[in-house]
């Protein structure tokens, strides 16, 4: 069976998961602001008391207040994430239908990314590889015979897939 090797680094790709990390911590940072603020309005007009049962009472209203903005909070939070999931998913998304569509010998126009994406060196890395494919289907169309009825179903080509026929 085949072992994935052990990760040896915590960080791949700094950017994405430097972003992530952020918006994790400013996140953290936002609730406990938010909820430190609701525990002192609430508490400004209560005062001390030396009743246990209305101490209990208090600290369970503040847990619900608590517990309600923070339900209030995760959509917003949630749409925030997908917000920025984009800037790499996108990218990506968009580089897996352009390899699809050139493994099917389809024309692909040189790949670009929106501003604020992550990846954009992979589009030019991807546009280089599209630039050196098309010199090879020339070259080949050039040193193919003009007769192609010739070829027998039984070709090694034609039972290759699109991939193997591309290396």
């Amino acid at each position: 069976m085949f072992k994935l090797p052990v990760r040896r680094q915590i960080f791949i790709h700094g950017p994405i998961q430097g972003a992530l990390l952020s918006r994790i911590a400013l996140y953290w940072l936002l609730c406990m602001f938010i909820q430190a603020l609701l525990i002192m309005l609430l508490s400004v007009g209560s005062g001390p008391t030396a009743d246990p049962y209305q101490q209990t009472q208090q600290f369970w209203w503040h847990v619900k207040l608590v517990l309600v903005s923070s339900t209030l909070t995760l959509p917003l939070l949630m749409l925030d994430i997908i917000k920025l999931s984009h800037r790499w998913v996108g990218p990506i998304y968009r580089l897996k239908t352009a390899m699809q569509a050139l493994a099917m010998g389809e024309a692909v126009p040189p790949l670009t990314f929106r501003a604020g994406d992550y990846w954009q060196d992979l589009a030019g890395d991807f546009n280089a590889v599209l630039v050196r494919v098309k010199h090879l289907d020339e070259a080949h169309d050039e040193t193919e015979p003009a007769d192609l009825t010739d070829r027998g179903s039984d070709s090694s080509f034609e039972k290759q897939s699109p991939a193997q026929s591309a290396i």
